[in-house]
């Protein structure tokens, strides 16, 4: 019996130390990531998800989130809404019609309402997963993966004191559209050196340039986004970005963001999509086919 003992102890202290020290590699290739993320002169490409996995899962779920965790994606990309007793929950719409089983604006229904709905998958067919609060998805996520927390630019204030107290600011991106320099100082009660805000670019909007031009000596952000309709306009639009010392955003989702060159044309160009996007340097990557810009990044390293 002592002999049995002893050989169980052996078996679980090695299992312990194998635990141990994936555990402590996770955490240093995360805090690399951290790094790489502030330092825009690395040659790194972040993959975006864009709503999670939600080819695999309901979009905005824990599990297309958990998904993008076991994958390896880099960032998630999700969308909040604040319920009527003000609960952040993950939503793209401002109502529950489309993603739910349920009916209403998420403004206008309390939390007992909306977790009583189950989410819909990228069919509309109905699936076990239910809305998550902001708070589960931080519990799940701290210290593995980055989040770009869209359509929260009206909460940052509150939403910066929930990420302070979990000590998540550095693994959170807030972003902006349109939003020069002196606005967003005014509309923010939270120094914006305390966390990481991206601006929005639209090219066709011929004050970007102004707008890019008012962070300057002021702010440098940790990326910018840009949205752009030729390929002329994008390469200036990179360029300009790239001169601020800033890491440069792009969105491979719709055709309108790129120049055409989105993730449906990656699934038999990819070296058009992405491979273009990296040569005139791009280095963040919001993408819906995230399988398929992994292999790319993957195969040409």
């Amino acid at each position: 019996m002592l002999r049995i003992s002893r050989i169980k102890w052996h078996i679980l202290f090695l299992f312990l130390i194998v635990f141990w020290s994936f555990s402590c590699n996770d955490k240093h290739r995360f805090n690399d990531l951290i790094e790489s993320l502030k330092n825009a002169d690395t040659d790194h490409t972040f993959v975006v998800a864009h709503r999670g996995d939600w080819r695999n899962a309901p979009e905005n779920s824990l599990q297309a989130i958990k998904n993008c965790m076991d994958k390896g994606v880099e960032m998630v990309e999700i969308d909040l809404q604040r319920t009527s007793d003000g609960v952040f929950v993950l939503m793209h719409d401002a109502s529950i019609d489309r993603t739910t089983t349920g009916k209403g604006k998420v403004s206008e229904l309390s939390w007992k309402a909306i977790k009583q709905v189950y989410l819909r998958n990228g069919l509309g067919s109905w699936t076990t997963h239910k809305v998550p609060r902001l708070e589960e998805v931080l519990d799940m996520t701290k210290g593995k993966i980055l989040i770009n927390l869209d359509k929260s630019y009206n909460y940052i204030d509150e939403l910066y004191k929930l990420l302070k107290a979990r000590a998540m600011e550095e693994q959170v991106i807030f972003k902006g559209w349109m939003k020069p320099y002196d606005v967003v100082t005014n509309d923010l009660k939270v120094p914006l050196d305390s966390i990481n805000f991206m601006p929005i670019l639209d090219g066709k909007d011929k004050h970007w340039k102004t707008v890019l031009n008012s962070y300057s000596g002021k702010y440098v952000p940790m990326a910018i986004e840009i949205i752009f309709t030729t390929e002329a306009l994008g390469k200036e639009m990179i360029r300009e970005v790239k001169k601020t010392g800033s890491r440069v955003w792009v969105n491979a989702l719709w055709p309108d963001m790129n120049a055409g060159h989105d993730d449906e044309m990656a699934l038999n160009h990819p070296d058009k999509v992405y491979g273009w996007f990296i040569k005139n340097g791009v280095s963040m990557i919001q993408t819906d086919r995230i399988d398929v810009l992994m292999e790319y990044l993957d195969t040409h390293k």
